[in-house]
């Protein structure tokens, strides 16, 4: 920590932080809180800054921009999905032998589209419900 009480003043800024930074310039500019102007040369002296601790002053006295909604990724490792369609391999690979060995026309093609169907059904469930809970706010 140096004398002014800041514990990153000499860690150097990176190309990431930097785009960051100009991203929140360049909304604001959008919302019509910077004239281009302004904008102009507050992204100069972002793309100047060399230390992470000179970055902070030239967004200040703009808001943080909100983080845009992401789709929550399925979790294909571990719970109930998983599951399933560790369930439904099995089953498809147990129709597709059987469907070999007997050599009769081709059967599991029925079971499978249902399998598929159901698989992306619980996928897609899990997708909605885990935005849901992601978009809940916090309990006081």
């Amino acid at each position: 920590m140096d004398n002014t009480g800041n514990a990153d003043t000499g860690i150097r800024a990176s190309d990431a932080e930097r785009e960051r930074y100009a991203g929140i310039v360049q909304a604001a500019t959008g919302d019509g809180r910077l004239s281009t102007h302004e904008a102009d040369e507050r992204l100069a002296a972002i793309y100047a800054v060399r230390f992470r601790h000179e970055l902070d002053s030239l967004v200040r006295d703009l808001p943080k921009p909100e983080e845009p909604a992401t789709k929550v990724p399925v979790n294909w490792r571990r719970g109930p999905l998983a599951v399933h369609a560790g369930i439904v391999a099995v089953i498809a690979v147990l129709l597709m032998v059987k469907w070999i060995v007997v050599g009769a026309f081709f059967f599991p093609v029925i079971p499978l589209v249902w399998l598929g169907v159901s698989l992306l059904v619980h996928a897609r469930i899990r997708r909605v419900r885990g935005s849901i809970r992601a978009a809940a706010p916090a309990a006081p």
